[in-house]
């Protein structure tokens, strides 16, 4: 188990963050239930030639705890100091390990209004961040660790122990740490993720169009669009992995043109707050009208958050042969869940998903199609029964999901880099 978790050190730190030497790292959310991996991967760090490690860390219990008993919001939120350090070192050019380890239902205890009022106040303090990790402006990744909440919802028949063993297997299976070079696998990964999106992003589709049982939706996509897939480079030209596992190709939709109805496949989580079994309407883009078996005022809250929030911010497709899929099974965390079923975003764009859009102001990028939030919401819309095609600009229609799965394949996708109709990424 220590082999196979400093293996995954190695991997965060080296390949995923790809962390350079002088460079700080900043370990946000660190959670404190694994904190000889945490040591772990600060002594990875600075064996990489880290600058200085700075580790914010989280505890389940003690965040639960504050959210029930503490006063009202904005209590409960990140402090204003941790936002202020955070949003510096990322001005600075400092590479972020962000963790995601909520599991759904961890704040069930929570009234559905104020874990909304603590979204939206978390929101507005983290937004300086958010919008440097947005923008690509310095490398990061985000990854996951197992914790006694996760264990205890995800394995609920095994002792704690068992169960956040167990969790550890997950992730070296998903992580792709099971041969004998994880760094290897993970650039023959990401070069099939590339190859998938540069077809896309030649393709230059104005349309996407999805249907399955409670779907039918078609999504706009802006002009100068990019698909993007596991391979990211920062504005300071240093490549990584924006999250581990990794499975999805993603681009961001117009803001203003979404139309029909989607259904959710799996549990949408905000901060440990969970929605089921809901749907969404949209009309010219904004959620005109929703339902939820559970959580439903949790779901009304997030989408009044702010005018961005009713709007969609990413379309990712995965295919149900990716291994994470292939399982059957619910992880309660979105980081695994996202990688194993096609997904929309309500909330925030990322403004890389669009040609030039980091060196766009608040409003170019909004006239270009993108949206802006304080929230970033996934939510699962994959299936076996998921068909998806794109309509390009003279009205063509090409399909690239048929029951879940990828109906163009990489050598295909090969081919259409190579003749692209003209088109070259730039």
């Amino acid at each position: 188990m220590q082999e196979k978790q400093a293996r995954y050190a190695r991997l965060i730190v080296r390949t995923a963050v790809n962390l350079q030497a002088g460079q700080p790292l900043f370990i946000w959310r660190a959670p404190v239930e694994a904190s000889e991996f945490i040591r772990m991967l600060a002594e990875e760090a600075y064996g990489a030639g880290a600058r200085q490690v700075e580790i914010f860390w989280e505890d389940d219990r003690i965040r639960l705890a504050r959210f029930l008993h503490g006063q009202e919001a904005p209590a409960g939120c990140r402090p204003a100091w941790e936002a202020k350090v955070l949003a510096e070192g990322a001005a600075g050019g400092s590479a972020f390990l962000l963790f995601d380890c909520t599991c759904a239902g961890l704040l069930d205890p929570l009234r559905p209004d104020r874990l909304a009022r603590l979204v939206i106040e978390e929101g507005k303090r983290l937004d300086p961040l958010w919008q440097y990790l947005a923008s690509n402006d310095t490398n990061w990744t985000m990854v996951t660790v197992p914790t006694e909440s996760w264990a205890r919802k995800l394995y609920a028949g095994l002792a704690v122990e068992e169960g956040i063993a167990r969790i550890w297997e997950d992730i070296f299976t998903y992580c792709r740490l099971q041969g004998e070079s994880a760094e290897e696998a993970w650039v023959e990964h990401i070069a099939a993720l590339r190859a998938r999106s540069d077809y896309l992003t030649l393709r230059g589709y104005r349309e996407l169009r999805f249907r399955g049982p409670g779907t039918d939706l078609s999504i706009g996509l802006p002009e100068r669009h990019l698909w993007l897939g596991a391979g990211f480079v920062s504005r300071r030209g240093v490549p990584f992995i924006p999250n581990l596992p990794m499975e999805e190709v993603f681009t961001l939709p117009h803001r203003g043109v979404a139309e029909g109805a989607v259904r959710g496949t799996l549990p949408l989580v905000v901060n440990g707050g969970i929605v089921e079994e809901f749907s969404l309407t949209f009309r010219q883009g904004r959620v005109v009208s929703f339902a939820a078996k559970r959580g439903q005022r949790l779901l009304e809250a997030v989408l009044a958050t702010d005018e961005g929030a009713s709007r969609l911010g990413e379309v990712a497709l995965v295919s149900q042969s990716s291994p994470i899929a292939e399982s059957g099974r619910l992880f309660y965390n979105t980081l695994f869940d996202e990688n194993a079923s096609c997904h929309l975003a309500l909330g925030r764009s990322y403004r890389f998903s669009l040609r030039e859009g980091s060196r766009f102001s608040a409003e170019e990028f909004a006239m270009a199609g993108g949206n802006l939030s304080l929230l970033h919401v996934d939510f699962m819309i994959g299936s076996s029964a998921l068909e998806a095609e794109g309509i390009d600009s003279e009205g063509r229609s090409e399909t690239l999901l048929r029951g879940g799965e990828w109906a163009f394949t990489v050598d295909r996708a090969a081919q259409g880099r190579e003749d692209g109709g003209g088109k070259r990424i730039r």
